[in-house]
């Protein structure tokens, strides 16, 4: 393949918001699967995920919780 004819300014035109919609979408998907990770852990942990943040009583230590019981 010859680089030349693929960095001339009739293909980057095109090549490069192809690109920039897949690198896009690449970045899109894994933080989606970032937060589900991030959501099974702190579901494993015995912790609400959609309690609200720094409110009392939410979010409690399974450790704490253990010890209480």
């Amino acid at each position: 393949m010859n680089w030349s004819q693929v960095l001339q300014p009739e293909v980057l035109v095109f090549l490069v918001p192809i690109s920039a919609i897949f690198v896009g979408g690449i970045l899109g998907v894994t933080k989606l699967l970032i937060k589900h990770r991030e959501r099974i852990a702190l579901i494993e942990r015995g912790i609400d995920p959609d309690a609200p943040h720094g409110e009392s009583g939410s979010g409690q230590d399974p450790a704490s919780f253990a010890a209480s019981n």
